[in-house]
């Protein structure tokens, strides 16, 4: 099971660490772990095969450059070695520039697209502008583009959006200082959705009063709030309470709680345990494929509570909980259309993607056999009833059976086994299995889902929360 994989970037990395980078980043004794499976993510896998494209790359070398403490010529260097291959990775000129000096960041663009309605560029480059001091440049020149007439309005609209969603880490004063920016410039959606992202809403009843939006009266502010108390709201970083609103939004809230439907009062814990296990996601394509309210009463709502009690661990325990999830929505809504509906759709990920279905049964196969293969279990559990009929389960037992007895698997479950061996934690063993099946697309992918779960377990740097989608390689101001 020991290959001893340990690329020469892994010790590269390590030997030209600077306390000031690393500082940056939560004292956490996984880094190496992070640094290995990021090393061997950026192996370059040189395929032949027409329309290959390399969609982790960018992730690992952020978060190589983050925890491997990186100066900041060996992350400038290692960014343009993989520029120059082949195929470069998606989403490289986006670290590029969010890395780079701000005096050279705009000097980098490639195209200024001036007949676009949005700036050219990445949400990190938006944000890393922002941070270093030249939120007004970026603003002047939203705004200019958005007064062009034949500016496309809805895709400047949701640029604002977007931009507003890449900056929801950042503290409340840092918002309004940038929510201030915007609203100077003409940007008043960018404004309200920085400012209604703070932990109490006075700021954005204000702006709001004084925007082109203003509501004519209590009925049209209601609707205005409503989207920020209801919609999304568990999906944000600091979900409002009632005590923090001001007067006249304790009275459009109690309003808006009153019109409220008792269905739709249960699909909050639906966006609750997304927002706490994004592993869980799955179910909110089955809620909206099936409208039926028993997912949030009975599978939602007892999982967010065992959370909240702290019975099992939102991130540690992921796989359990996305078993669970599994098992709830088969006893509410039967095997047949629980596994027809996870069939439809495939996750958000790098390709490629697993289906709903997959994600689910292989967590149910984790939760089972984990304890086994780490030799907390006297025995193997017995094939879960919930699986399908043509899951692995055999291969799976195998790959745990010889994880247990520290025998080699067999070459056609390795993956298995790296799957198993990262979930009881260890770690560097799974990244030498997958490197023992090489450049594959299918270890590559499994080592990307490890390397997001290793970073969530540390700092979280680029964990994609459901309202970004993307990650955001973020980097403090300079």
């Amino acid at each position: 099971m020991h290959v001893g994989f340990r690329p020469l970037l892994v010790l590269a990395a390590l030997a030209v660490a600077m306390p000031a980078r690393a500082a940056s980043v939560q004292d956490c004794p996984l880094v190496p772990d992070i640094v290995s499976a990021a090393s061997f993510l950026l192996t370059d896998p040189k395929t032949e095969r027409r329309f290959w494209r390399d969609h982790v790359s960018t992730d690992a070398a952020y978060l190589l450059i983050r925890y491997g403490g990186l100066s900041d010529a060996h992350a400038s260097a290692l960014v343009e070695t993989l520029r120059q291959r082949r195929v470069a990775p998606e989403r490289i000129q986006d670290l590029r520039l969010a890395l780079s000096p701000p005096d050279r960041r705009i000097a980098l663009l490639e195209d200024m697209q001036e007949g676009a309605s949005v700036p050219p560029g990445g949400p990190s480059f938006f944000r890393a502008t922002i941070l270093d001091g030249r939120a007004d440049w970026l603003f002047a020149d939203m705004a200019r583009r958005a007064a062009n007439p034949s500016a496309d309005r809805a895709a400047a609209a949701q640029f604002q959006v977007r931009l507003a969603a890449s900056l929801l880490d950042l503290d409340d004063i840092r918002l309004a200082a940038i929510a201030e920016k915007a609203e100077a410039h003409g940007l008043w959606l960018l404004a309200l959705e920085l400012q209604a992202a703070r932990r109490e809403p006075s700021g954005w009843l204000a702006t709001l009063r004084r925007s082109p939006m203003a509501p004519a009266n209590a009925d049209r502010l209601r609707e205005a709030f409503a989207p920020y108390w209801r919609g999304f709201r568990h999906l944000r970083p600091r979900p409002y309470r009632f005590e923090d609103l001001p007067a006249e939004l304790k009275v459009a809230v109690a309003a808006i709680d009153a019109a409220v439907l008792p269905a739709a009062r249960d699909l909050d814990a639906v966006f609750q345990l997304v927002s706490l296990v994004p592993q869980t996601r799955a179910i909110l394509t089955i809620v909206n494929q099936t409208g039926d309210p028993r997912i949030a009463q009975d599978v939602a709502r007892p999982l967010v509570a065992e959370i909240g009690a702290g019975r099992i661990d939102a991130v540690r325990d992921a796989d359990l909980i996305e078993a669970r999830m599994l098992e709830g929505l088969v006893a509410v809504l039967g095997e047949d259309i629980t596994r027809r509906n996870l069939e439809s759709f495939r996750l958000h990920g790098p390709p490629p993607t697993e289906t709903a279905l997959q994600s689910a049964e292989r967590a149910v196969a984790i939760a089972a056999l984990a304890p086994f293969a780490s030799g907390n279990a006297g025995e193997a559990a017995t094939r879960p009833a919930v699986l399908s009929r043509n899951f692995d389960w055999a291969g799976w037992r195998n790959a745990a059976e010889a994880i247990r007895n520290e025998r080699d698997v067999f070459p056609s479950y390795r993956a298995i086994a790296a799957d198993l061996l990262h979930r009881i934690g260890r770690y560097q063993q799974a990244i030498d299995g997958l490197a023992a099946i090489g450049q594959t697309d299918e270890a590559r992918r499994i080592g990307h889902v490890m390397l997001m779960r290793l970073d969530r377990l540390c700092a979280g740097l680029i964990w994609p929360s459901p309202v970004l989608g993307d990650p955001i390689y973020r980097f403090d101001p300079r």
